[in-house]
């Protein structure tokens, strides 16, 4: 029909698109919008077809209406997510006849976020406590405070922080104690519009038994006392018997009995 030219003038009936803005800035999940604009002239009355294609499958589109009639508003939104990186997004407008092109540059960032992380396992005896050092690590200009808290310790495992919060990154001291054991402690970190956790593994073990000896006194030492008191017990007896009266009068048959004198 345009190569025909049944109009039978060099003005012929179209139609025009354009997007605004034609630069998009989106950060982290949310999502960015443009509209899309038909401008129809010399009485363009067809109904324009839209598609709109991205230039990687790192990123989402989609057109609010798809079609855009005559007597319409004659726009359609396009919203656009994705992953970090810089996109071109194609949005092809089909009157049948006529087909108009309008593109929009999408810029996409990640979001300023942090991560958490704990120095490692924690093990002790019991009597004792044990220490881990919790990190938050700044990403992508995060300067928000985070707020930590023990959100999970588990019966027999008492554990706290020495601080609460840091303000953009830093690190604070999880110390723990409690009775034998094998637990598991969650930190969560809140901040940002965000929260993380991590798991440190805690394993408790019983203390040694102290062992005391059955006697404060060496054995010798023991042993020779036992044998003193024997000696002197036998000459105590000894200097009895040689201390004994010589009148003493025996039952009859003694032997030990002294002679009567003449």
């Amino acid at each position: 029909m345009v190569d025909n030219n049944i109009w039978g003038t060099a003005i012929l009936p179209d139609f025009d698109s354009s997007a605004n803005p034609t630069t998009v800035d989106i950060v982290g999940s949310a999502t960015g919008t443009s509209t899309i604009t038909l401008t129809r002239s010399n009485g363009f009355a067809a109904t324009v077809k839209l598609t709109a294609t991205p230039s990687s499958s790192s990123i989402t589109c989609s057109l609010s209406s798809n079609s855009l009639a005559n007597g319409g508003s004659d726009t359609s939104t396009l919203s656009c997510t994705g992953s970090p990186g810089t996109y071109t997004v194609t949005i092809d407008g089909n009157g049948g006849y006529s087909i108009h092109s309008a593109s929009v540059s999408v810029r996409i960032i990640a979001s300023p976020d942090f991560q958490i992380s704990h120095s490692g396992p924690i093990s002790f005896q019991t009597g004792s406590s044990g220490t881990a050092t919790i990190t938050i690590t700044a990403q992508n200009g995060y300067t928000s405070t985070t707020n930590l808290e023990v959100s999970s310790a588990p019966s027999g495992l008492t554990c706290n922080l020495n601080n609460n919060s840091v303000s953009g990154y830093g690190s604070v001291t999880l110390t723990c104690s409690g009775q034998p054991g094998s637990y598991t402690v969650t930190v969560k970190a809140t901040g940002g519009g965000t929260s993380h956790s991590t798991d440190t593994p805690v394993t408790i073990s019983a203390a040694p038994a102290s062992t005391q000896p059955a006697s404060s006194l060496p054995m010798p030492l023991v042993y020779g006392g036992i044998g003193i008191a024997v000696i002197v017990a036998a000459l105590v007896a000894f200097l009895f018997i040689r201390r004994k009266p010589s009148g003493v009068v025996v039952a009859p048959g003694d032997a030990s009995a002294p002679a009567t004198q003449a």
